[in-house]
């Protein structure tokens, strides 16, 4: 295995995550009564900014936007969850449930504001656009589009959506998020981020008599960004998903388990993402991230893990990227996929190429029996913890392992669920490569509480011993709500803290050991020792393991 660039031991930080039967509470939800309500919207139609407490308002947006109100440069506030079904989605396939989604927005009447969910759920979500619809988009919001403006951001984020079903015979694009993101302007940013998808997306063509593209994505189905100084941003995504394209002929017809298909003059940045997902194409390319990119623009892919199963058994299928005709970089990746492709797979990908094709790897790992250019092949138990971890350019500010042991950004977490930590523990190490004989060591610590007057170490190498207190501690949650989205505040949003120390010159010759124990100091000066010490080897400078005592 390549050495890891930014190597790091990652013990196992616990998370607490909402799986899909989390839906059935002590008492049942209200659930949407199928109504439509726009009176938000009759009582100041010129409005910069609307909450949504109900479905039914939730509802009034979507009728809003389809009769030809854009919102463009508004913004709504998700204040309350929202419960469009009961029921179980899995089982919508063959019992439809009682209430129909009708998308936000469509081709004539796109969708131009900020979706804020404000970190609440959407759950139950039923879309069925079927023979003799003129819809071509699915999903929540059918169409997301801009008008030309510096810094504008159309977006959806901080939502969850889950026990969701997307199903579609017609309309070529599909999502559980959005159908399609597109525009033509100028300096427009379009962002998908801190979203949490759980759900089935599904486009089958097999019994249509007329042919066209299916493109399906666990968020966004079709990106098309048509101004080269224009973007698509997703990020901080979590998605469970399966999603599938069953089409009957030759089409460019692509499934991934974030986005099915890109055409882009500008930028595509995918980033912080992870996948659980199980993504088909009948046809064509199915991608753990992404299924087809083609442009004159970039694709990134960074900071993301895919893990499932990704089929395409008449084409190819790769976990991250299955079709490229354009530049793409993937970075700090990896996947732990079962593939299967009829011409073509990769772990990374993108196993197709177009003639158009510029593609850089760097720092990507894989389950896989081989090890390629691009790569660094490994086993199942080796792509778990430290090394998944050191991978995806872990750092105290940016990842966390799940209860499974599988590496995923901290997004995803903090969106799957609290991120609890024990109080007073080592929770990585990371170290730089060596130069002049010595290394930099990284110890990152975690505690339950900000109540303290000082935290920090005592460390001992080798006979040295000293406390290492520390100047910084970071709320381990990955956004606030509102207007601090994104950042990392010092605000109790969570009730785990993360902290580190640098001990700058540690020698990378013979074996060395670095013994850490945290402690913290409360405001009366009473000092808490943790009654476990880490005990960190090295040996030549390299990482060789860690023990407690």
């Amino acid at each position: 295995m390549k050495r890891i660039l930014a190597s790091l031991l990652a013990l196992v930080m616990l998370v607490s995550c909402l799986g899909v039967t989390a839906y059935a509470e002590a008492s049942e939800p209200t659930v949407w009564n199928g109504s439509v309500d726009i009176r938000w919207f009759q009582s100041n139609s010129k409005a910069t900014e609307y909450t949504i407490n109900t479905a039914e308002e939730l509802a009034g947006l979507a009728a809003a936007v389809n009769a030809g109100n854009d919102f463009a440069k508004v913004t709504f506030k998700l204040n309350a969850d929202i419960t469009l079904n009961s029921g179980n989605a899995a089982s919508w396939s063959l019992q439809a449930p009682a209430n129909e989604w009708t998308p936000i927005g469509n081709n004539a009447n796109a969708f131009k504001g900020v979706f804020d969910g404000q970190g609440h759920t959407i759950s139950g979500m039923y879309v069925n656009i079927e023979s003799g619809s003129t819809e071509d988009q699915a999903g929540l919001f059918g169409a997301l589009t801009s008008t030309s403006g510096d810094n504008y951001t159309p977006a959806v984020r901080n939502l969850s959506v889950v026990n969701s079903y997307v199903k579609t015979s017609t309309a070529r694009k599909a999502g559980l998020v959005v159908g399609q993101v597109y525009t033509a302007q100028m300096d427009v940013t379009i962002s998908l981020e801190n979203l949490r998808v759980e759900g089935i997306v599904v486009a089958d063509q097999t019994k249509q008599t007329a042919k066209a593209d299916l493109d399906v994505g666990g968020v966004c189905g079709v990106a098309t960004i048509n101004n080269a100084s224009s973007s698509l941003v997703v990020r901080n995504v979590y998605a469970d998903v399966k999603a599938s394209e069953q089409s009957t002929d030759k089409w460019s017809s692509a499934a991934g388990g974030l986005v099915g298909f890109v055409d882009s003059k500008g930028s595509v940045v995918i980033e912080n993402s992870f996948v659980n997902g199980n993504v088909a194409s009948n046809r064509l390319q199915a991608g753990g991230i992404l299924g087809f990119a083609k442009g004159t623009g970039k694709v990134t892919v960074s900071n993301c893990m895919s893990v499932g199963e990704v089929s395409s058994p008449a084409r190819s299928a790769s976990g991250v990227i299955a079709y490229s005709d354009c530049s793409v970089k993937v970075e700090n990746c990896v996947t732990n996929v079962a593939l299967v492709g009829g011409t073509a797979t990769d772990p990374i990908g993108p196993s197709e190429k177009g003639t158009s094709a510029l593609v850089a790897y760097t720092n990507c790992y894989a389950v896989a029996t081989a090890s390629g250019e691009h790569y660094t092949a490994v086993s199942a138990n080796d792509i778990k913890g430290a090394n998944a971890l050191a991978t995806l350019g872990a750092s105290f500010t940016g990842w966390v392992t799940t209860e499974n042991g599988y590496a995923m950004p901290k997004g995803a977490a903090v969106m799957a669920g609290e991120i609890e930590l024990p109080a007073l523990r080592l929770a990585a190490v990371q170290e730089t490569a060596v130069a002049d004989g010595k290394i930099a060591v990284r110890l990152i610590g975690a505690m339950n509480s900000k109540s303290y007057k000082s935290v920090g170490f005592q460390v001992k190498i080798g006979d040295n011993t000293a406390d290492k207190g520390v100047t910084s501690i970071l709320s381990s949650v990955v956004y606030g709500s509102g207007e601090d989205a994104g950042s990392y505040t010092a605000a109790d949003y969570y009730a785990s803290y993360i902290y580190g120390v640098i001990l700058p010159e540690v020698s990378a010759t013979g074996t060395v050991t670095v013994e850490a124990t945290p402690y913290t100091v409360a405001e009366d000066d009473t000092k808490t020792v943790s009654a476990t010490t880490w005990v960190i080897t090295y040996v030549d400078g390299v990482f060789s393991g860690v023990t407690t005592k």
